[in-house]
């Protein structure tokens, strides 16, 4: 703006003065001419006159459009600095601009925004006073460089915000040279990055806290790409498989799967890459050595910025030991029943025994019998011998035409019973081969009855409510039966302890069954002892028990738990008053997608 000021200023100086030069000398010779010169020569004069005046008339007509390319000129730099104002006065960023001195010519309302100072506090000060002291020398060795070449300046600092805090800032240094190509004027632009830096560092510390968790984990994590190639695997791999990094990272991550769950895994993949949800899966993993470790696996993913899944991350953990554990547990149980379940057998076996001891033991009477019958209006033509034709019927015939048949039925009853209990036995231990199926949880809590009556018919009397026609569910049938059994043994014990306390003979178990909504609701009362109050809160915990020393592991509410919220994505909980009883309920899905735990 300086610049056009000056140029419009020597414009209209030398415009007056030749305008007022020529303009004398018209007049001079227009008034004197006559007088000093003859007439012919006074009309050349005159043409002359006209011509300078004509030439006095265009340089004031040219100075005249000069002088609106000024005001145009003008009127565009008023329009930039206008803009200017406006970007500078709007930017986010604290624009600056300071001398040669360093001392500061301008500085963006940003700098109020951002840092609190007014821009009279910012004028009254030096442009370093508010950088961080150990910052202060980077600052001003950038400002000297940019001064001497010129060249654009980056540089990151601390400034110190007017309560007292310190920001940090990305700064960026321009120079502005006069007409000499001496630099006169730095322009910096200042960005605020205290919430990047700390969004970075926030960052840097998750990063460090997965690792360091990764790393430290007793379970296995693992990243990989969607082809199934290892990008990750934390050393817990090496510990708990005998793989190193470098092994790993050559393979696939299906390479050590067993055989025969590797179908079941891939299903499983497949379905989560295709729904986005990971899901919980049992499989097999191959050691170093050859063994198989038994896992349970995790999946989640890694998205990218268009919320494509770009890579996954598998967590999976080690539970052989748990696995065993469930075992032993269902061990235990069937060890403690099988004296039941003999006593249970023994005794239709006994009674059968005895009838076919009788049978065999009157068969010569009933076949001497059956001849007599059959021989004795032949006997004089056929042979047959005077003993057998004169044995005639059995003296207690009468007897055993009643006994016989007695004997027969009771045989049969006790065949019939030894093959309900087998049968029992056969669906309370079928595995199903790890898959789900459709189970009928009338009959299969009927099983379970049947399983444990030697426990029950001594201490309580059972009484089932079952909803008729009741669906199929679908889950895994030889878990849900080690459910049933220990819920069952445990109001057993529950209803006992509470028979010798308040001394009468016997006490009730209750199961009952139904469909609600989506789901089936199995539910197991006693009227025992009820649950303490100080116990409530852990009674689904590892080893916890509140039996004696020796009647239990504190592992059956735990297995119990585990089956049906993970396994089977229902809800188990207990409803319970001391000295009244316990009810526990059961609440599973009918069908529920394996992969999300939605009821189908």
């Amino acid at each position: 703006m300086g610049q056009v000021d000056a140029r419009e200023w020597w414009l209209w100086g030398f415009a007056v003065t030749v305008t007022l030069v020529l303009t004398a000398g018209i007049i001079s010779l227009t008034f004197s001419g006559p007088h000093l010169i003859g007439n012919a020569d006074w009309v050349n004069l005159k043409e002359w006159v006209r011509g300078l005046a004509c030439l006095v008339l265009l340089f004031d007509i040219y100075t005249v459009y000069q002088q609106l390319q000024l005001q145009q000129i003008r009127r565009e730099l008023i329009e930039r600095n206008h803009l200017f104002e406006v970007i500078t006065e709007n930017a986010a960023d604290m624009i600056a601009v300071t001398d040669a001195a360093g001392n500061q010519l301008y500085n963006s309302p940003a700098f109020q925004t951002v840092l609190g100072y007014s821009l009279e506090e910012l004028k009254a000060t030096s442009c370093v006073e508010q950088v961080h002291p150990e910052d202060r020398q980077r600052v001003l060795e950038a400002e000297q460089r940019a001064r001497l070449t010129g060249r654009e300046e980056r540089l990151e600092y601390r400034m110190r915000h007017q309560n007292g805090t310190w920001r940090s800032l990305e700064s960026v240094a321009t120079a502005i040279r006069n007409e000499a190509g001496e630099v006169e004027k730095l322009v910096i632009v200042n960005r605020d990055i205290t919430e990047r830096e700390r969004a970075e560092e926030k960052k840097n510390r998750s990063d460090q806290l997965f690792r360091s968790i990764a790393e430290n984990s007793a379970d296995l994590i693992a990243v990989v790409d969607n082809d199934g190639h290892r990008i990750y695997n934390n050393p817990t791999y090496e510990r708990l498989l005998g793989y190193t990094q470098e092994e790993l990272k050559h393979t696939i991550s299906f390479d050590q799967i067993h055989p025969d769950d590797r179908p079941l895994v891939t299903r499983a993949a497949e379905q989560a890459l295709k729904t986005g949800v990971g899901q919980i899966v049992e499989y097999r993993m191959q050691r170093k050595d050859g063994t198989y470790v038994t896992l349970e696996s995790h999946g989640s993913f890694i998205r990218d910025s268009h919320g494509e899944i770009e890579a996954s991350v598998i967590s999976a953990r080690d539970i052989s030991d748990r696995r065993l554990a469930m075992e032993n547990e269902k061990l235990s149980a069937i060890g403690q029943l099988a004296a039941g379940i003999a006593h249970e057998i023994n005794t239709p076996v006994q009674y059968v025994s005895d009838n076919i001891t009788f049978l065999n033991d009157i068969w010569q009477q009933l076949d001497a019998a059956m001849a007599f019958c059959t021989t004795s209006a032949h006997a004089s033509d056929s042979g047959i011998s005077t003993a057998v034709t004169s044995a005639g019927l059995p003296e207690d015939w009468e007897w055993l035409r009643q006994e016989v048949p007695k004997a027969i039925s009771q045989s049969l009853e006790g065949i019939r019973r030894m093959s309900k209990i087998l049968g029992a036995m056969r669906r309370f231990s079928h595995t199903g081969n790890g898959e789900r199926a459709l189970v009928d949880l009338n009959e299969a809590l009927d099983a379970t009855l049947t399983i444990v009556q030697n426990q029950i018919k001594h201490i309580a009397d059972v009484q089932t409510d079952y909803q008729i026609n009741l669906p199929r569910m679908e889950c895994y049938a030889d878990e849900m039966n080690q459910v049933f059994l220990n819920l069952i043994v445990n109001a057993t014990h529950a209803i006992r302890e509470a028979s010798v306390k308040q001394g009468r003979d016997r006490g009730r178990l209750t199961i009952r069954t139904r469909q609600i909504d989506n789901d089936v609701q199995i539910e197991i009362q006693d009227d025992g002892t009820g649950i303490p109050l100080a116990a409530r809160a852990r009674i689904f915990d590892p080893f916890f028990t509140t039996k004696q020393v020796g009647e239990g592991t504190g592992q059956g509410l735990t297995v119990c738990h585990d089956i049906v919220v993970r396994k089977h994505h229902g809800n188990i909980w207990f409803d319970t008053e001391l000295e009244h009883g316990t009810t526990f309920f059961i609440r599973i899905p009918v069908q529920f997608d394996a992969v999300t735990g939605d009821s189908k």
